[in-house]
């Protein structure tokens, strides 16, 4: 059976070889000095798409959010396997997990929903680790955290192995 994933990937700062000064005379970061990169953990949650893909067809979606002169993140999904990779164009600092949350969740149902949607657990912009239980709510769907693998999907079943 087929497997259609979504993965979500937010992008952070790369912030391991800066050449130039990032923050302006008001304390702001310049965002164009910085190149994002793959949260680490989302990271993950794409390899294990990409795996079930490998193993049971499908296609493998990335959507992210973030401002639109930043196509670092789509293009290494694009690279690493995924099928699409979509933007939702956005001023990060003007949303917090809830309105991410929203966005991500009206994003996906406009793609068409997928059998399943994956994300890391970190969110460097605040640590709270809540935007996958925020994102579950909103489509009314069910919530596994901390899975280090996911086996496979069969007739809407999960089997997965979680990091306890």
């Amino acid at each position: 059976m087929a497997c259609n994933c979504i993965v979500i990937a937010r992008e952070v700062w790369d912030a391991r070889d800066l050449a130039t000064q990032v923050v302006d005379e008001q304390g702001e970061v310049r965002a164009s000095a910085l190149q994002t990169r793959f949260e680490p953990e989302d990271l993950n949650a794409l390899e294990i798409a990409l795996r079930l893909k490998d193993a049971q067809g499908g296609k493998v979606t990335v959507l992210t959010f973030g401002e639109a002169g930043s196509v670092d993140v789509p293009r290494e999904a694009l690279y690493r396997g995924a099928d699409e990779a979509h933007r939702i164009d956005v001023k990060r600092s003007d949303v917090d997990t809830q309105g991410a949350a929203i966005l991500l969740a009206a994003a996906i149902k406009k793609l068409g929903g997928a059998d399943l949607i994956l994300l890391g657990v970190t969110v460097p912009e605040g640590e709270n680790s809540l935007l996958g239980s925020h994102l579950a709510a909103l489509l009314d769907a069910e919530q596994i955290s901390y899975v280090d693998s996911v086996e496979k999907l069969e007739g809407g079943t999960v089997t997965a192995r979680r990091a306890i």
